[in-house]
């Protein structure tokens, strides 16, 4: 097929406007000393694309035909951001080689159809947003640092390779079945629309993120269980908890050490409306004054899941 490659050694490769698609071909390679869609993105029509900015600024390309994969083109065998930027698909989107922003700004894929991330996406402290209309798969490692992780789908969202970063927020209409071992993030929130299960390495806190002036708080289901275990280390319910028709589990799992505590703060709830709550802690589980624990169903509460520490393991409520 045809091959197109631009390179601005020491400037900008600028978008020539909305009334015609930029660059049209097979495949794309774009390099730029600074950014990569200057003024505005760059309308596309490609099945692959590569992309590096060296120096300073965002890359934006906008896809307008068909599904586009991020993948190896003209020597550029992994894709680079300096500061960021937006890459989009009218169809579906697959990440297929490794995708590495070293600067602070967000960086955002969006896909009209699915969005499948089959190879490395990282940054060392800026934000990641991945918008699907349709299925999302984290397939590969997704990594954002200091920065959070965004993930909004209309469809399912499920993984075989790990996320870590600062924070993750889900969006999610369909089912949401996160539950790798490598998942390690300090934060968690998540408005969903179906069961969701997110599994981490370590303590985490539901509690409030906002990624590209997008709120999510708490962490609530409209449909199906809502679960959020961690392996070892503390589950902390800073903001709500709500599963609308199904229900809640909450667990913090049990390591040799003491600390792995499950606790819902003052002037939180953690609701079942139509179904059970049950809080398991590894160690201690406290259900602080002013806090609302409630089931339409049981509500269960234990303590002490596994004996692998000398913790005095015990429940307060």
């Amino acid at each position: 097929g045809n091959t197109v490659s631009l390179t601005a050694r020491s400037v900008s490769i600028t978008d020539g406007g909305d009334t015609w698609t930029d660059v049209s071909a097979d495949a794309a390679a774009f390099r730029a000393a600074s950014v990569i869609g200057a003024t505005n993105a760059l309308e596309t029509a490609l099945m692959t694309v590569a992309f590096s900015n060296s120096d300073s600024g965002q890359v934006r390309i906008s896809d307008t035909v068909g599904s586009l994969t991020i993948d190896d083109v003209d020597g550029l065998t992994s894709s680079t951001l300096a500061a960021g930027g937006t890459i989009g698909s009218t169809g579906a989107l697959s990440i297929d080689h490794s995708v590495t922003d070293s600067g602070s700004g967000l960086t955002t894929f969006t896909s009209g159809s699915d969005l499948d991330i089959n190879a490395t996406v990282s940054t060392s402290a800026a934000d990641l947003k991945f918008s699907a209309d349709g299925n999302l798969s984290v397939d590969a490692a997704v990594g954002s640092g200091d920065g959070n992780v965004l993930i909004t789908a209309t469809g399912n969202v499920t993984q075989t390779a790990a996320v870590t970063g600062s924070g993750l927020a889900l969006m999610v209409d369909g089912t949401t079945q996160l539950d790798s071992a490598g998942n390690n993030v300090t934060e968690f929130a998540a408005v969903n629309g179906d069961q969701t299960v997110y599994r981490d390495s370590d303590s985490v806190t539901v509690t409030e993120i906002t990624v590209d002036s997008m709120t999510v708080t708490g962490a609530s289901t409209t449909s199906g269980d809502m679960q959020v275990t961690t392996d070892e280390g503390s589950l902390t319910v800073a903001e709500s908890v709500t599963a609308t028709d199904g229900n809640v589990l909450l667990t913090s799992g049990d390591s040799s050490a003491a600390g792995d505590d499950l606790t819902v703060n003052s002037g939180t709830s953690v609701k079942s409306e139509t179904g059970n709550v049950t809080l398991r802690g590894g160690d201690d589980v406290t259900v602080a004054s002013g806090s609302i624990v409630d089931a339409a169903d049981t509500v269960t509460i234990a303590c002490l899941l596994y004996t692998s520490d000398a913790a005095d393991d015990a429940s307060s409520v």
